[in-house]
This record gives structure tokens, sequence and C-alpha cells, in this order.
């Protein structure tokens, strides 16, 4: 158990390094256009709603099947649980379940991109990186329905 732990803690920091790498240093100059913020067009299409987003509770993201983006409006969920959680100087866990089979490490990894656009989202939404924390369930196969499989619940503590 605190293997798969040590594992799941070394493969998230080496997303967190990889995205770290990938930004433009803070000092651009002005004449660098914005791509990512502002009138620019998106680089990538908008994300569409999931299936089974309407049917999400309050506390419940949902992601596409195989995609770690959220939709617009699972972003505005999720910023109106962290200016809750920061109002009520709540911590946030992140809770993601994955099924015990042959893609096992798939399935890993896309739970662990997944931590990672929320705890980023909650982060930009005033969350402290000291508030928030994950857990992922390994649940045996057949024991978790697909819409729990692509949810991630957030829990205040």
């Amino acid at each position: 158990m605190a293997a798969v732990a040590v594992l799941v803690v070394i493969a998230i920091a080496g997303i967190v390094l990889t995205g770290l790498r990938g930004r433009a240093p803070s000092g651009a100059g002005a004449s660098d256009p914005d791509t990512t913020r502002g009138d620019a067009p998106a680089l990538t299409p908008p994300v569409p709603t999931p299936p089974g987003e309407a049917e999400a509770g309050p506390n419940q993201l949902v992601f596409a099947p195989k995609a770690n983006l959220l939709s617009p409006s699972a972003i505005a969920k999720l910023a109106r649980i962290a200016k809750a959680a920061k109002a009520e100087s709540r911590s946030v866990v992140i809770a993601l379940k994955i099924e015990i089979r042959g893609d096992r490490d798939e399935q890993s990894e896309l739970a662990n991109k997944r931590v990672t656009a929320v705890r980023q989202l909650l982060e930009e939404n005033g969350i402290s990186t000291g508030a928030i924390s994950w857990t992922i369930a390994e649940m045996p196969k057949g024991l978790v329905s697909v819409p729990e499989l692509n949810r991630a619940d957030l829990i205040l503590k």
C-alpha cells in the first residue's frame, strides 16, 4: 500500500514538473502573444459537456471518457466549491476511482492527470496547495459504474 502511494506521488510530481517546464517565463516580453487567454483563438476546441454531468451531485465533477479536461460548467462548479471551501477554511480531498483490470497503468495515468487538472484549478481559485489532498481508490472490476469511473468527488474537510 505504501509502495502504491509512493508511485502515485512520483507520477504526480513528474506531471507537475512537466507542466512547469512548458510554461513561458513570467518575464516574457509584451510583444509575446498569449494564446491561452483573452480574445486569442483557442488552441484546442472547447470541451463538450460529458455524459452524466447533469446527473452529477453538487460536489462531483464529470470527465468525458478517457479525458482529463473539464467542461466550462464543471469548471464553474469547481470555482463555487473552492469559494465555499475558502470561506469556511476547509481543505479539499479529490477522490477518484479506478478498476482493477488489465489496463491499470493507463487508468492510473489518467486518474493522475485528472487529479492534477482539478488540483491546478483549485489552486487558481485560491485553495492553497497544503489544503488539497487526493485519493485514488482501486475497486474490483464490475463494482464501479462507468459514470463513477469518470467522476471526481470533491470532499470538504
